[in-house]
């Protein structure tokens, strides 16, 4: 995942820097919209910490074979190099070189790349011990808002790449609760927060009005097929097995 992730930041830093927008390819116009939609950070979200909880739950009183045969099933199905690659694909073939070229403009506007920037040191070790104070203090009513920013703030969460990934999993994997979805997206809402707390009125709603482009949609729509398609090739690949299991 760390190589994932430094490969789009650097491709969101250089990708659009070096020649107009309209003279990239669509593929790497793809990868610049995906690196500044910050897709690395939602895919680990989404698959990343899920397949450790997944191991550690699903392998209790297995035996070392079965075991060893769900880590490699896991291992395959939860490769965040092959979710990024399936988002793109998606993205790809979805997606108007128009719609790509149009998106990829707005998000490369300085006031975007800001808030990408920001929000990928929010993500960092250092900078989501920050994260965890806001929320902190947010529920013990300790945390000042600016209220006009607060309400752009969760419009914006709203639209972000991984707003629907506990929604997605609960459904794949079940056992999910309201309480869990709340303080996930409360976390999305302190990091966005946290992200345009220092930009001024107007940029901020430029941000919304790009989180709010039916292209940037989807994308979101990209992602989250590619992330539920993870799961259940998971689901699938597991069943296959034990009903290999079984029939011999």
């Amino acid at each position: 995942m760390k190589n994932l992730l430094v490969f789009i930041v650097s491709f969101a830093i250089i990708g659009c820097a070096t020649k107009r927008v309209e003279e990239h390819s669509q593929s790497e116009l793809n990868h610049f919209v995906l690196s500044i939609a910050l897709v690395g950070p939602a895919i680990q979200n989404a698959i990343g910490s899920i397949k450790q909880d997944t191991l550690k739950s699903a392998s209790h009183n297995l035996s070392v074979e079965d075991t060893q045969k769900l880590i490699l099933i896991s291992k395959k199905a939860f490769s965040p190099l092959k979710a990024y690659k399936r988002v793109h694909a998606r993205a790809l073939q979805t997606i108007s070189r128009e719609d790509t070229v149009s998106i990829a403009k707005k998000l490369n506007e300085d006031s975007y790349r800001e808030f990408s920037e920001k929000l990928i040191e929010l993500y960092k070790n250092e900078g989501y011990s920050k994260v965890v104070k806001a929320m902190k203090d947010l529920d013990e009513e300790k945390m000042t808002l600016d209220m006009e920013k607060a309400i752009l703030a969760e419009k914006i969460s709203r639209h972000s790449m991984n707003f629907n990934v506990l929604k997605i999993l609960f459904n794949k994997m079940g056992n999910g609760s309201k309480v869990e979805e709340l303080l996930y997206r409360q976390s999305m809402f302190v990091l966005t927060y946290l992200a345009i707390e220092d930009m001024d009125q107007s940029e901020i709603e430029g941000i919304l009005r790009v989180r709010q482009d039916p292209t940037w949609s989807k994308y979101q729509k990209a992602f989250e097929q590619s992330i539920g398609q993870s799961y259940d090739e998971f689901f699938f690949e597991l069943r296959k097995y034990n009903e290999s299991k079984f029939s011999s």
